[in-house]
């Protein structure tokens, strides 16, 4: 019955850490978010904790000079995101303010990186009374255990003022001193932070790139070619591996790649893909990997976040169109520098973690391990290899096809973005964006080619 039962809720003033250590992190549920890629954010709205009026201070001053970094970088790389995107598009700039709400939103894509995590969002989102049940037990979990707990609580008493008795039966919050996290690390669990020496060794793994290959089954193309024998009822002499991974994954032979839905684990061939597995290292910036979990099937183990902030050492990710700008990745650096000091302060005036780390920029990285089926890899990299996906998440993606290309060409050679897929299959238009066109005519480039200035 509880699987059955499905509610949908407005959350409005939630912050973005507790979306995503919390009501993101799991596969169950289902969310309409408005995004800081293409609305921009109003100034002053992130949460604020009860705090005494001297801290009170310290922490209205890093969210305004967090705002204000975020308008000064809006401004500064506007120029720049122009003439990146009217070089791309020449034809443009006779239409050019047509277009300013687009290269809007290629600029508010990188200031947004300086937004603190406390940065407030609304959403609708839907769970089963199933998910409900769990989020009531494990709420205390979180990096922000009062806010989730006080979130989860209003969920419930919504529901019992429609029916008393629907959640009569629901469980208490598990305390944390009952987890394996608190039996390894205790009181620490909450109060550790982390070290120079984890953050060198994990990104002396990666070895400059932003996510790394680290396990996978060496004979997932024969398992596949096997799965898909299975299916057809075929012996290896009546078809051999190469023409059954063509079935899979040449748009040529299976239709159904192309389509609009994602229909692989619908289709019985589809669903051989669900036999081959990939793990890879990885570390995207906190503002990437919000949406990179939004692909709930590829499930990745995400980091107790406090363990991996160091105090004195400012660690973040700078996306790329800063990065062009030397004006801008000074201003840049300012603004997460002060949000750093600031969290400090707080640390050193005993102010919990959970509160002060909401200060900590979009750009703090998250370095954790993340795994899946072919199955859920292959339309999650055929979506986030678009020159119209989010930076990192595309630049990760084309690393881990990349990666995938050197075990298992036979594999990687059909794991291309849209376009690619629909030039194979002989369709048109070749790219189904319409106006969201990327400009490039990237059905036409290798892997290896590829490359974005915006």
């Amino acid at each position: 019955m509880w699987q059955h039962a499905h509610f949908q809720f407005a959350i409005e003033n939630i912050s973005r850490q507790a979306l995503w250590c919390f009501f993101h992190a799991h596969p169950f549920y289902n969310s309409e978010q408005v995004s800081q890629r293409y609305v921009e954010v109003e100034s002053g709205k992130v949460v604020t904790p009860a705090l005494p009026p001297k801290l009170l201070s310290v922490w209205l001053e890093a969210v305004r000079t967090a705002m204000e970094g975020y308008a000064q970088l809006s401004a500064l790389l506007f120029p720049v995101a122009r003439e990146a995107f009217l070089g791309v598009f020449p034809g443009r700039r006779a239409q050019e303010q047509k277009w300013r709400a687009e290269i809007q939103k290629k600029v508010q894509e990188a200031a947004r990186y300086v937004l603190p995590l406390g940065t407030t969002a609304q959403l609708y989102h839907t769970v089963s009374a199933l998910t409900l049940h769990r989020y009531a037990r494990i709420c205390r979990h979180a990096e922000v255990p009062d806010e989730v707990a006080y979130i989860v609580e209003a969920m419930l008493q919504c529901l019992r003022a429609e029916d008393v008795d629907f959640f009569k039966t629901i469980e208490d919050a598990l305390p944390l001193e009952e987890t394996p996290e608190w039996q390894c690390l205790g009181e620490g669990l909450q109060t550790r932070l982390g070290t120079q020496a984890f953050l060198e060794d994990f990104d002396a793994q990666l070895g400059g790139l932003s996510s790394r290959l680290v396990g996978f089954d060496a004979k997932a193309p024969e398992v596949l070619g096997d799965a898909v024998r299975a299916v057809l009822g075929l012996c290896p002499s009546q078809l051999r591996t190469e023409e059954a991974l063509a079935l899979l994954l040449a748009p040529q032979k299976n239709p159904l790649l192309t389509q609009t839905l994602n229909l692989d684990t619908l289709s019985r061939l589809g669903r051989c893909l669900f036999h081959a597995h990939y793990v890879f290292k990885k570390k995207l910036s906190h503002t990437a990997d919000s949406q990179n979990q939004r692909h709930r099937t590829v499930g990745g183990s995400r980091p107790w976040m406090q363990a991996q902030f160091v105090p004195g050492h400012v660690d973040v990710v700078v996306p790329g169109l800063v990065q062009a700008l030397p004006e801008a990745r000074e201003a840049f650096e300012k603004v997460v520098t002060k949000l750093w000091r600031s969290i400090e302060n707080l640390l050193e005036a005993k102010v919990s973690a959970d509160k002060a780390l909401l200060l900590l920029p979009n750009a703090f990285p998250i370095r954790f391990v993340e795994s899946g089926a072919l199955v859920y890899f292959r339309h999650k990299w055929m979506q986030r290899l678009c020159y119209t996906a989010q930076e990192e998440i595309w630049q990760t993606s084309k690393e881990e096809v990349q990666q995938l290309g050197e075990v298992h060409p036979q594999l990687a050679q059909w794991l291309m973005p849209p376009c690619a897929l629909r030039k194979e299959a002989g369709h048109s238009p070749l790219c189904p964006e319409g106006e969201r066109f990327c400009g490039v005519k990237v059905w036409e480039l290798e892997l290896k080619e590829y490359k974005r200035c915006i």
